[in-house]
């Protein structure tokens, strides 16, 4: 009887051991993890490039950026857990497209903890000639401008939390890579 005894005391020992460990100690918990939205517009601000100052103002619009453009959202994944502790988490990227109406929307990963969100589009080259008209007579001429461009966004960077909506139109600019005048 007393083998038994002191059986049971060790297996209620070990018990005790393996199961004093609750889910919440543990250095790793996560963030209340649900979902952040970010939506907007993606413009392209064209800019008239030339060195006059009152034909840049003058020649200046914006219009959507095309259909099937990509942007990418990228959050640490520290920002996820509540306390990671010494572990290095890696980076979580996300990817979305612009519709034909300029519109993106991102679901991200977020918790009660604020998540660093930083929103990039790709970078895109255009080409393009047109023919002016020389002699003011609405007739165009044989005059050819052939110009090509690099459009780039820089870095958007947002803080969300779980279940926020977040709005933010982005917008790409041009830097002039090349001009000839035929």
């Amino acid at each position: 009887m007393k083998k038994l005894s002191i059986l049971f005391a060790g297996l209620f020992v070990a018990t005790t051991i393996f199961t004093s460990c609750s889910k919440d100690e543990t250095s790793t918990g996560t963030n209340n993890i649900g979902k952040a939205t970010i939506t907007g517009k993606v413009w392209m601000d064209y800019q008239d490039q030339s060195n006059n100052p009152t034909a840049s103002l003058a020649n200046s619009y914006s219009e959507y950026a095309p259909a099937g453009t990509q942007l990418i959202a990228e959050i640490n994944a520290q920002d996820l857990v509540q306390d990671n502790g010494t572990a290095t988490l890696e980076k979580k990227t996300y990817y979305t497209t612009v519709d034909a109406a300029g519109n993106y929307t991102f679901s991200i990963d977020a918790g009660a903890k604020p998540v660093t969100v930083t929103i990039k589009g790709e970078e895109m080259m255009q080409a393009y000639s047109h023919w002016e008209d020389t002699n003011f007579d609405s007739t165009y001429d044989s005059y050819v401008t052939y110009e090509r461009f690099s459009w780039s966004t820089g870095a958007s960077i947002v803080t969300v939390v779980n279940k926020q909506d977040h709005i933010l139109d982005i917008t790409y600019n041009p830097t002039m890579l090349e001009q000839d005048h035929n």
